[in-house]
């Protein structure tokens, strides 16, 4: 498995998240990927992302 892009650690909810290939996921402590979250691809048309966060919302910064 390759590693995500970007990473964003939750410290309110404990969890993990990942950005890879523009698919934003969950990770598990050992590093497995628990769930995909959303295809960001199919809302929006970013060419390059630069950041997310994930809290009772998920925010992604790109262009």
């Amino acid at each position: 498995m390759d590693a995500p892009e970007c990473i964003h650690y939750n410290r309110n909810t404990d969890k993990l998240y990942g950005i890879q290939n523009g698919i934003v996921s969950r990770y598990s402590p050992s590093r497995d990927i628990e769930g995909r979250l959303l295809d960001i691809k199919e809302l929006v048309a970013f060419n390059h992302i630069d950041g997310f966060i994930v809290d009772d919302e998920m925010y992604v910064q790109g262009y």
